[in-house]
């Protein structure tokens, strides 16, 4: 990549509809396909009933359609570091990234994404 990145080893990707374009680039985009035609079909019998079975509720419907995790070339492993349960799960976002003293690769600074294969920052 043009900023010195590689993929998977720095940063993974995941894409989502499996679109023909993630197969055809390279590494392939590893991504989330959807079953438009089921999720289609259920809203047609959703609407069906509806409209034809009186004795049905107009309260929300929920229901749930599997989509499949499609395992290609921009994912890999995890790098090694600190457990999840290092970082706080209440904190904002931002002040995680500033207390790990990195910096965002959409934020147009000059310093580096810090790589956890460098090793972690340490925290005060």
């Amino acid at each position: 990549m043009s900023r010195g990145w590689s993929i998977p080893r720095d940063v993974s990707a995941v894409g989502f509809g499996d679109y023909s374009a993630a197969r055809q680039i390279r590494p392939s985009l590893t991504t989330i396909r959807v079953h438009g035609h089921d999720i289609g079909r259920s809203i047609v019998q959703l609407l069906h009933n509806r409209l034809y079975d009186g004795g049905m509720s107009r309260e929300p419907i929920r229901f749930q359609i599997v989509n499949e995790f499609v395992l290609r070339g921009t994912t890999g492993s995890a790098p090694m570091g600190p457990p999840a349960s290092a970082y706080s799960t209440t904190a904002p976002l931002s002040w995680t990234i500033r207390k790990m003293r990195i910096a965002p690769p959409w934020s147009g600074s000059g310093r580096r994404w810090t790589s956890a294969r460098r090793g972690w920052p340490k925290f005060s």
